[in-house]
């Protein structure tokens, strides 16, 4: 088995779609996935004793181009796998486990034909380039461009970790043999305009001082004294807190691991047992207090039009009584057919 994990250059279709959910994530307070996801699932496999390839170009036409070449087919729901010419591997949509063994289910390609247009080569020769490791800041130093979303779901209150990282990331850059400004891109919560909007700005490669040096070579050592100085406002949930936490202590690990070749997870773990030894334990009941009554005390903002809106306390004891998510929405998005 060869593991395959998107990390390529993505059309305009793909990066408009990129950006609206992150702003969404923004938007919300909700992040739908772990921070650093790429990275964790490559070392997991890699530790595990399988071969990883992260993608240099768009990773339906490495997946395509791979499987051409290994005699092999594809498992995928997404029908985009379909418009390659001269293609030979078959296509299977989904799966089940009959009798303890698997059952593939083809996908119906005549439904689809006036859906896809057959427009691309598959890249046989040579097949498209991967990399064996997270290619971060080889991508970085190549392109020169650093696209990130956001590493915490308290954005809107406190802000893009990635915005407070700034000077660490030029020395990242400056230690790894970056010689030009990279242009850093990524989403920030305008409280004037109450709405998400994008920074778009240039980082140049710079040695910096000692203690951002030290940081980067051992931030363990240094984050449970950062952690203390935080404070924590009120009312804000311990879950959405501790992941907020760890959300910032990660943006400074990731670059820590990368540079120095280290295991994410296990430096993941010592960062679990610090916030842990800080006091950021999980109360669960508390927190759906605190959600409760944040929800009663303020306002929000359609996840459809961006209105304004509040929830009565009927509608949230409602809710509550029937398990059922907060309404993201206005009375008119809701209700509108």
């Amino acid at each position: 088995m060869e593991v395959f994990i998107d990390y390529g250059v993505q059309t305009q279709e793909t990066q408009d779609k990129w950006r609206t959910r992150r702003e969404k994530e923004v938007r919300d307070e909700e992040l739908n996935m772990i921070p650093g996801i790429q990275l964790i699932i490559g070392q997991l496999f890699q530790k595990a004793g399988y071969k990883v390839h992260y993608s240099e170009v768009d990773n339906d036409d490495t997946l395509a181009a791979y499987a051409q070449s290994y005699g092999a087919d594809i498992l995928s729901a997404d029908k985009d796998f379909m418009r390659y010419r001269n293609r030979s591997y078959k296509i299977y949509c989904d799966f089940e486990i009959e009798k303890g063994k698997l059952k593939l289910i083809p996908k119906n390609e005549f439904k689809y034909l006036a859906q896809v247009a057959i427009d691309r080569d598959l890249m046989l020769d040579p097949l498209p380039l991967t990399y064996n490791t997270y290619p971060s800041l080889e991508r970085i130093q190549k392109h020169l461009i650093h696209y990130r979303g956001t590493s915490s779901p308290l954005t809107r209150r406190f802000g893009n970790p990635q915005g407070k990282i700034i000077k660490l990331k030029s020395h990242v850059y400056h230690t790894y043999g970056i010689k030009e400004p990279v242009n850093e891109i990524y989403p920030e919560w305008d409280t004037k305009k109450n709405k998400v909007v994008w920074i778009d700005e240039f980082n140049k490669p710079q040695d910096q001082v000692q203690e951002v040096d030290d940081l980067l070579k051992d931030p363990l050592k240094y984050l449970p004294d950062m952690l203390r100085g935080i404070e924590r406002p009120k009312r804000v949930q311990n879950q959405l807190w501790f992941n907020h936490l760890y959300g910032c202590c990660y943006s400074i690990i990731e670059y820590h691991c990368v540079i120095f070749n280290k295991q994410i997870l296990e430096i993941l773990e010592q960062l679990k047992k610090i916030l842990i030894k800080e006091g950021f334990k999980l109360d669960k009941a508390a927190d759906e207090e605190i959600k409760i009554q944040e929800q009663l005390n303020s306002k929000q903002s359609c996840a459809k039009c961006g209105k304004t809106f509040q929830l009565s306390q009927k509608e949230i004891q409602q809710f509550k009584k029937n398990n059922i998510k907060m309404s993201a929405n206005c009375q008119s998005c809701l209700y509108k057919k």
